[in-house]
């Protein structure tokens, strides 16, 4: 039986990772081909983040590595600070899976990407291996339903009409 690496990018707080775990967690009960390495990025402001991942049973088919804390520049404005992290945790990342891609043996070929909403600037990583990457939408259906339902109103409809209305009505709320 052949078995896949799947590694997984969550943006470095609580509720994108617990969203994230137990869609891992989904994958792995539905396929156990599946080899699941979770790159765990540090942020300064969210300790919980360890106290929940150390909670976590280990197992053959879920991986978590904790890549190296990087430190952002003094003058990094607080409203870029995740950005900024995410940026510098590409050179971490590139080296977790190259590590991960050596032992292919041990943890299967890597078949894919997946990384979380918000840290889509690590799909550079993924071609860079030669692999797919999935997006991972942390939020319910019913918001990825309110934006892209606002996004097609801001492309279709006229703002003027908009203001005119009593009611607002979003299919994905029904």
């Amino acid at each position: 039986m052949k078995k896949a690496q799947v590694v997984f990018i969550p943006f470095p707080v609580p509720s994108h990772l617990v969203s994230t775990l137990e869609f891992a967690k989904l994958l792995i009960n539905h396929d156990d081909r599946l080899r699941i390495t979770i790159l765990l990025m540090k942020f300064s402001h969210t300790p919980e983040t360890d106290v929940y991942t150390k909670s976590l049973p280990i197992s053959d088919s879920l991986n978590f590595i904790n890549l190296p804390e990087c430190s952002l520049p003094p003058d990094t404005k607080p409203n870029l600070a995740m950005h900024a992290l995410i940026e510098a945790q590409k050179p971490n990342v590139k080296q977790a899976v190259s590590d991960l891609t050596s032992g292919e043996g041990q943890h299967g070929h890597l078949a894919a990407f997946v990384v979380d909403m918000f840290c889509t600037n690590m799909i550079d990583i993924a071609k860079e291996f030669s692999v797919p990457t999935l997006v991972f939408f942390t939020s319910g259906v019913a918001s990825l339903g309110l934006n892209l339902h606002l996004h097609t109103l801001r492309e279709n409809v006229d703002l003027n009409q908009l203001l005119q209305l009593t009611e607002f009505s979003i299919p994905s709320f029904a």
